[in-house]
């Protein structure tokens, strides 16, 4: 229910206001959309759709597994950083999930990369590890930890990361 680009558009609402850490957290909460949230909500969608246009006659294989990596790279940033804040669904998502549940993701992520795109699927995966590894470092620097709008935000520029890795390698073939 659009509940990841909600998290984009509040995330960059936050990180991008130069406040203190607190009312960092207090904009995330605020259901209102600013200028930062949207600008990175278009970005986002805009950059999806070039990318997958871009990607040719393969663009079936980017279509299947950029969302399988973006939630992959949720899952990387609720078990490897820490919680923001106390309660929240960022919090409850933190608390659950466990060792098991990565390493399930990661298989899963990685036979995926492997079966649908074949090392270009391997590359686009490392590259999603390395853009959601700077982001989640930044935010947990920036905020104390990830937030529930966080995650949703590392889902979403992950499939974008996935569909420019993709489109790029794939349209060399």
């Amino acid at each position: 229910g659009g509940l990841h680009l909600d998290g984009v558009s509040d995330t960059f609402d936050a990180v991008m206001s130069w406040r203190p850490r607190e009312r960092k957290l207090e904009i995330m909460k605020d259901s209102r959309i600013g200028a930062m949230g949207g600008i990175a909500l278009v970005a986002v969608l805009l950059l999806k759709v070039a990318f997958l246009a871009s990607a040719g006659a393969q663009w079936w294989q980017a279509a299947l597994l950029a969302p399988v990596l973006g939630r992959w790279a949720d899952c990387y940033g609720i078990f490897w950083y820490p919680a923001a804040a106390e309660g929240g669904l960022g919090r409850s998502f933190h608390e659950q999930v466990r060792r098991p549940d990565f390493v399930f993701a990661t298989a899963t992520a990685l036979a995926a990369a492997l079966l649908i795109a074949g090392a270009q699927g391997l590359i686009a995966l490392l590259l999603v590890w390395g853009a959601t590894a700077l982001l989640a470092r930044w935010w947990t620097r920036d905020l104390g930890g990830l937030t529930g709008d966080t995650y949703g935000a590392l889902c979403e520029l992950g499939e974008v990361v996935a569909l420019a890795a993709l489109a790029a390698s794939l349209q060399a073939l």
